[in-house]
């Protein structure tokens, strides 16, 4: 089996016969914020931005959305969010949608901002950090909610998931003393009466004090245990996620001078 048929394979071998697939008919790309970790390079641009291979990570995905079929795309902005605007003369159907909150708060905001644009919606919801390798990862079907992650060796420094028989019990950030055989990509598909539980628990969560740090996938914990949320698997090298200047060189070679002016201090 080739790694592009990998992923459909995997969803209808999860389902046995039972796949009722469902047309995702929105994106949500959360762009909002500052991207610190990826300084200096964030100070001119916005991270999603910063092109890769030659493309803007935003773009790869906005590429493969298109390409699997999903016509609109919402895109919440905050940080220079005018350098983000040439893409509605690339691509249509696209809505901008600012966060203002992108400055004091987690990905909750992101997803807050953009609610009412996404609901009532198949709705596949993103981090904008990202660059998509393989465009086949992303499909403009799905037989019910799923998380993108990626098998790995036992690690502790990335966000995974507490999993009970391939189904989604928790989400849970790095812990030094908890080794997963996985990493989560912030890529999920929600089919709407998921996505509309989600919403309600966010709305929910705003009113209380501690929501600020808190990513909106967090709060997917709230409903977890109501909801059927799988996984769909992907390799190493069909998605990256770019958080530093040294996920960027991996990638990206041609960062590796650009590295080496900044060791040389200049």
């Amino acid at each position: 089996m080739n790694r592009k048929a990998g992923v459909l394979f995997y969803m209808k071998k999860q389902s046995k016969g039972k796949v009722k697939s469902r047309e995702v008919t929105a994106a949500l790309l959360m762009a909002a914020g500052r991207g610190t970790r990826i300084r200096p390079l964030s100070e001119l641009t916005p991270k999603p931005l910063i092109k890769v291979n030659g493309i803007p990570m935003i773009e790869s995905i906005i590429r493969a959305i298109k390409g699997a079929g999903i016509d609109k795309i919402i895109i919440t902005v905050g940080y220079k969010k005018e350098s983000f605007y040439y893409l509605r003369k690339l691509y249509e159907n696209i809505i901008f949608i600012e966060n203002k909150e992108y400055g004091k708060k987690n990905t909750i905001s992101s997803f807050y901002a953009a609610m009412n644009a996404i609901q009532n919606e198949n709705c596949l919801v993103c981090e904008s950090d990202l660059y998509i390798a393989d465009p086949a990862i992303i499909k403009g079907e799905i037989d019910k909610s799923r998380y993108l992650l990626e098998s790995t060796k036992p690690q502790n420094y990335e966000w995974g998931f507490h999993l009970e028989g391939g189904i989604v019990k928790k989400v849970v950030r790095p812990n030094a003393k908890v080794y997963l055989d996985h990493r989560m990509y912030g890529v999920a598909y929600w089919v709407r009466e998921d996505l509309d539980a989600l919403i309600k628990a966010v709305d929910e969560a705003y009113k209380n004090e501690g929501h600020e740090q808190k990513a909106y996938d967090e709060i997917g914990n709230e409903i977890f245990g109501q909801i059927d949320m799988g996984v769909i698997r992907v390799n190493e090298d069909q998605i990256y996620e770019i958080d530093t200047l040294d996920d960027l060189v991996k990638v990206d070679v041609s960062y590796e001078a650009y590295l080496k002016k900044i060791a040389a201090g200049r």
